[in-house]
């Protein structure tokens, strides 16, 4: 059975929200087995939400979560 869960590493990127285009802050957490950036949004008034970055610096186009493929499938395959 293929486990297509991402594993999150422990260190956590912060980025203030005065360095960010649009001024809310942000956290980044990468995948250690793809590669895929995790980023949550934490408005100053509301409630976060997460969007996703691949290994390519492309952003994440569709809804939800991007699926978990380890680099060692992805040169497999």
């Amino acid at each position: 059975m293929n486990d297509r869960r991402h594993r999150w590493s422990t260190d956590v990127v912060r980025l203030a929200a005065e360095d960010q285009p649009d001024g809310v802050a942000r956290t980044e957490r990468a995948c250690e087995r793809c590669g895929v950036i995790k980023i949550t949004v934490h408005p100053p008034e509301g409630f976060p939400w997460q969007e996703w970055r691949l290994p390519s610096g492309d952003k994440w186009p569709g809804a939800g979560r991007p699926l978990c493929l380890p680099v060692a499938e992805k040169v497999a395959a």
